[in-house]
């Protein structure tokens, strides 16, 4: 809640103990400011497990690649064998 009766408009929040205002922040500007930092950190934790999951992504592509490959090689030369007895 924002108490605009008062300079520099107090940013309150409700206790969910005791069911009061309680003061959260001095000012409105105080509340906006902590807004913008948690939003740039969020942003920016997102953006970090956003690059981690790709990178991910291409490690486990490559992987099913090369096992696939392997397994067409044993194939061939499991049909080589065969095919020489």
């Amino acid at each position: 809640m924002l108490d605009t009766t008062d300079e520099p408009w107090p940013v309150l929040f409700l206790s969910h103990e005791t069911h009061a205002f309680e003061p959260a922040y001095p000012s409105f500007e105080a509340f906006v400011a902590e807004w913008r930092v948690t939003e740039t950190e969020v942003r920016r934790q997102y953006e970090e497990r956003q690059a981690a999951y790709r990178a991910q992504s291409r490690r486990t592509l490559f992987i099913l690649a090369a096992l696939g490959g392997l397994i067409l090689l044993v194939i061939a030369l499991l049909a080589v064998a065969a095919l020489r007895s």
